[in-house]
């Protein structure tokens, strides 16, 4: 895994919600070595006509909606 920095334009974002699976295996075993408590998220961006990319990124929603509503 590496960590980077991910730029999206908000308005093109369909949807931010929990990754029920990635939360689910790291609380059996961590996802990132040495990371203790974290949430992920799944987010779904606008991808031309033909739908919608998902991206699996670090953090909870809560965290990230904040960070676009300048908060």
């Amino acid at each position: 895994y590496t960590l980077r920095d991910f730029y999206i334009n908000p308005k093109f974002i369909v949807s931010m919600t929990d990754n029920d699976k990635l939360n689910s295996l790291h609380q059996t075993k961590a996802v990132i070595k040495d990371l203790i408590e974290t949430r992920f998220t799944r987010l779904s961006i606008a991808y031309g006509t033909h739908g919608a990319t998902h991206y699996d990124i670090l953090g909870p929603p809560e965290q990230h909606l904040a960070k676009i509503r300048g908060e």
